[in-house]
């Protein structure tokens, strides 16, 4: 008579490999969710920049939005820039370059409009068009 074989994992072997997996998600966790702060910096620092040059282009003459404009109208029209055509900074561009749609779309979270400007705040805002 042959001796019997359970087939299987034994315990010591079930337990390495959650231990393994366990190490694997403790180093690879913190990356990810780096990658995700990452992407909001870079997208609130691109909404501050809006917000300054719409602010300095205001103040310059320039009208970016008027009724029915949406926030997305005129970030795309400072990335396209704006030339000043009178008073002491006339013939000098207000431009955002470089700046791709879906870092448009992203930065416009935290972006609002008041006053005929786009107002800047830390925390993401929504998505409503204009407040004049």
């Amino acid at each position: 008579m042959t001796p019997l074989r359970h087939a299987g994992f034994s315990l010591v072997e079930l337990m390495t490999v959650v231990a393994v997996i366990g190490v694997f998600t403790g180093i690879m966790l913190p990356w990810f969710s780096g990658v995700d702060r990452a992407e909001q910096a870079k997208d609130m620092r691109n909404a501050q920049s809006f917000s300054t040059i719409s602010i300095a282009a205001t103040a310059a003459g320039v009208s970016l939005i008027e009724a029915g404009t949406t926030k997305l109208e005129a970030m795309r029209t400072l990335v396209q820039g704006v030339t000043i055509t009178r008073g002491t900074l006339r013939g000098r561009t207000f431009r955002i370059p470089n700046v791709k749609e879906a870092d448009l779309s992203r930065a416009a979270r935290y972006l609002s409009v008041r006053d005929g400007q786009l107002i800047y705040h830390s925390q993401e805002v929504g998505t409503a068009t204009v407040d004049l």
